[in-house]
């Protein structure tokens, strides 16, 4: 999940490649912030500069301030760890022992603590405990005997696992090296030079087209050319210009993206409806799909996502389509088979795409649900639906939650036999009720935030549509204010969970109109001892529009959001960057 940037630059803009570097890093901080770093070839003293820290990238920023090397090749790399705890030490770029290769990594070497052993013995010495070091003294060991490239092929091919591995060596300084298998990278190329990321977003401003690596593509970059072998051969690269502008991954007069990202819902769910129902074809070509068993998988937010979508089928037409948490999925391998549905906002997600390829392997027919062009998941399907967010630099999900809900209500309800015009009338209504969730609660949310930005523990009920919408506020309360918050059925609270109610324990309600009995039941039961009990709905502790049931998702969520949002604020907690998280899960 870690994020990684390198350059290599044309002669009057070498200057800059410390602070394009670090620019990059800023906008794949998301991607993980326990450290940062960068090294490059300085051409005037002919030796790699390297420089890493602990913290986030702003720490390395302000170290690097006036740095300003005529640098023909550069790495950079924000860190969410893996293998070693964060610390300088750990910190990415490792160099050999030489230091004539500085390397990058994103993934898991599976076998490099063999890898390690051997290399000890061969009389390497290693400063850390990560498993990227490992590949730094492979390359070295190879630059003895082999050109660059060559070099960087054989150490890429004794790697057990899965990498996005960047690398410069002072033995061919104009060159950055690359290789992939299973972590995202990307290529782009720009006026200034040229450049490779784990994600477009960071690719934005800088490069005028990208175009997404594959699976076991291996090549190198300069400032004027990139190279790319597949199997031994050179590949050519399908390049696109990024539909997204740098203003929609910049926070604007937003103090934070989160906040931002939660007022550009109904315009991100107003696009992604205007556009799936454009391609109704291949809308009815995932339901001529579905007539095949059918099954779910996705990860987080998107797994709520699909939990929304598996209730909406079964109101709607009567089908029930079970939904796998990706992480799990290799326990259910027998019933990914048919038509597999796989939900991913990056469409990098590990655990999704590893539950595709075992769908695939059973002969499924793969229907993606994805926010990126281009994305590894994207590739694999055999067809995809778009969503249409944007970038979503936040790592908690806003957005891209609403735009999935978005394309699978159009999906479940073209199943249902309605036609494109009953959708597209069903469809109209839903900007206008995320955009009034989001004016009716914005201040009773902040409110209310006082007092449960105090507690630890707390309850988010639901039942019906609104069961899945209280499990992702709960993970949204989670992720960002970390206040322990589990989310039930309504009914299934007096089953165990309200052994846990007590005066003040808070508990919050998420209505819907298919069983207020049921919530109101609930509600007197943990209000009768004691508890807090607060309700998020039409005329409620947390306001929206009064609203049909299969729309409650939409008006429900904004409200949620934006209750975790300021609950993080006032415990003065950077929502954009919660601890021990990434945007996009891109390892085991």
């Amino acid at each position: 999940m870690c994020g990684i940037a390198a350059t290599a630059l044309k002669p009057p803009y070498r200057k800059d490649t410390v602070q394009l570097l670090i620019n990059l890093l800023k906008a794949l901080e998301y991607r993980g912030y326990d450290s940062a770093g960068v090294a490059v070839y300085d051409l005037d003293s002919g030796r790699i500069h390297v420089w890493k820290k602990k913290g986030k990238v702003a720490e390395l920023a302000r170290m690097l301030e006036k740095v300003r090397l005529n640098a023909s090749s550069g790495i950079a790399h924000t860190r969410w760890a893996t293998h070693g705890p964060p610390s300088d030490v750990n910190a990415h770029p490792h160099t050999d022992c030489l230091e004539s290769v500085a390397v990058v990594h994103n993934g898991i070497i599976a076998n490099y603590k063999e890898l390690k052993e051997e290399l000890i013995r061969r009389g390497h010495r290693f400063e850390s405990e990560t498993d990227t070091e490992v590949f730094a003294h492979l390359f070295e060991e190879y630059l003895r005997t082999s050109e660059p490239f060559e070099a960087f092929k054989r150490a890429v091919s004794r790697l057990e696992g899965y990498y996005a591995i960047v690398a410069i060596t002072t033995k061919d300084p104009y060159k950055v090296f690359f290789a992939r298998k299973e972590s995202p990278l990307i290529v782009g190329r720009g006026i200034k030079g040229n450049f490779v990321s784990s994600d477009i977003v960071s690719l934005l401003g800088v490069s005028e087209e990208v175009a997404p690596l594959s699976d076991g593509d291996v090549g190198w970059l300069d400032s004027e050319e990139i190279f790319v072998e597949s199997e031994g051969k050179r590949k050519s690269l399908s390049f696109f210009k990024p539909s997204w502008s740098p203003a929609q991954a910049q926070k604007g007069s937003f103090e934070h993206f989160m906040i931002k990202e939660i007022h550009e819902q109904p315009q991100a769910v107003k696009e992604t409806l205007t556009s799936v129902i454009s391609e109704w074809e291949k809308v009815m070509e995932v339901v001529r799909l579905m007539e095949e068993w059918t099954a779910v998988v996705a990860a987080g937010t998107s797994y709520h996502a699909g939990l929304v979508f598996s209730y909406l089928l079964m109101k709607l037409s009567g089908r029930f389509v079970p939904v796998i948490d990706s992480s799990e999925a290799h326990h259910y391998s027998k019933v990914l088979r048919g038509t597999v549905i796989a939900i991913s906002q990056s469409g990098e997600t590990y655990d999704t795409l590893k539950a595709v390829r075992i769908a695939k392997e059973n002969g499924a027919k793969v229907v993606g649900i994805v926010n990126v062009v281009g994305s590894t998941l994207d590739r694999e399907a055999d067809v995809t639906v778009y969503t249409r967010a944007g970038p979503e630099v936040g790592v908690a999900a806003t957005k891209t939650f609403l735009t999935q809900l978005a394309v699978l209500g159009v999906i479940a309800r073209a199943y249902a036999g309605q036609s494109k015009e009953e959708v597209g009338a069903a469809a109209s209504r839903l900007p206008d009720i995320v955009a009034k969730g989001i004016s009716m609660s914005i201040g009773y949310a902040k409110e209310l935030s006082r007092t449960l930005a105090e507690k630890r523990d707390m309850y988010v009920l639901g039942t019906g549509v609104s069961y899945p919408i209280a499990m992702e506020g709960a993970l949204k309360i989670k992720e960002i204010s970390y206040v322990h918050a589990e989310a039930y059925p309504a009914g299934e609270a007096k089953h165990g969970p309200i052994a846990l109610a007590e005066p003040g324990f808070p508990v919050v309600i998420v209505w819907t109109p298919e069983d207020e009995d049921k919530l109101s039941v609930a509600h007197e039961e943990f209000a009768s001892r004691g508890s807090e009990v607060y309700w998020v709905g039409p005329e409620k502790d947390i306001p929206f529009p009064k609203v049909e049931w299969h729309e409650v998702p939409f008006a429900a969520t904004p409200p949620l959001q934006l209750l975790a949002y300021y609950m993080a604020v006032r415990k003065g907690l950077d929502p954009d960057k919660p601890r021990n998280l990434a945007k996009s899960v891109t390892v085991h």
